[in-house]
């Protein structure tokens, strides 16, 4: 039984190294594991996780996961979700979303960055941004994250743009329908004293 595992294990690396999903240092998904490859070798591969710990995976446990290589492109597009209140134009929002991503040194220029209106939500109407980084690694991917996200709130702000809070509204029912409500002037008919 350990050496059928161990074989299995050994072929699973050479079919590893030939197929080469990845190399020493590429930023890697691998199952539930997420970090940068530190090793291969033929019985396992090494990553170092975005928690700086080090994780050890059997190549028979690689060959059956689904492998996500974030570098192997050069650049990595990022999306971010943001809403904006009922009353303002989409088309505007949009408009002006483009131009607080258009000069950012975070972001790629090329692609350009886009905008899309994807959803009504409860209290907003969800835009998407679109954007790439090039050389991407988790820290250039947070940096530019903020920086968007930074940007394109001040712009809003300067535009009048509200970024909704989630709402409620509240309404009266008259008092003769199964959910009446009472007021607070009158008794209610079901209090006994």
């Amino acid at each position: 039984m350990a050496f059928q595992s161990t074989l299995a294990s050994v072929l699973a690396g050479f079919v590893l190294m030939l197929s080469r999903p990845f190399d020493v240092g590429h930023w890697v998904r691998i199952g539930e594991h997420e970090g940068f490859i530190t090793e291969i070798t033929v019985n396992h591969v090494r990553l170092r996780n975005l928690d700086g710990e080090h994780v050890v995976l059997p190549n028979e446990a690689v060959g059956s996961r689904t492998i996500i290589n974030r570098s192997v492109e050069g650049k990595l597009r990022h999306r971010v979700e943001m809403g904006i209140d009922y009353d303002a134009d989409p088309e505007h929002a949009r408009t002006i979303a483009l131009g607080a991503m258009a000069n950012l040194d975070e972001i790629m220029s090329q692609p350009e960055p886009q905008v899309f209106p994807i959803r009504f939500d409860d209290s907003s109407i969800v835009l998407e941004l679109r954007f790439w980084i090039d050389n991407p690694t988790p820290q250039r991917k947070w940096r530019a994250v903020q920086t968007v996200i930074q940007s394109v709130k001040s712009a809003f702000k300067r535009e009048g743009i509200k970024i909704p809070f989630p709402q409620r509204e509240l309404t009266e029912r008259s008092a003769s329908g199964p959910f009446g409500t009472t007021n607070a002037d009158q008794p209610n008919p079901d209090q006994r004293e």
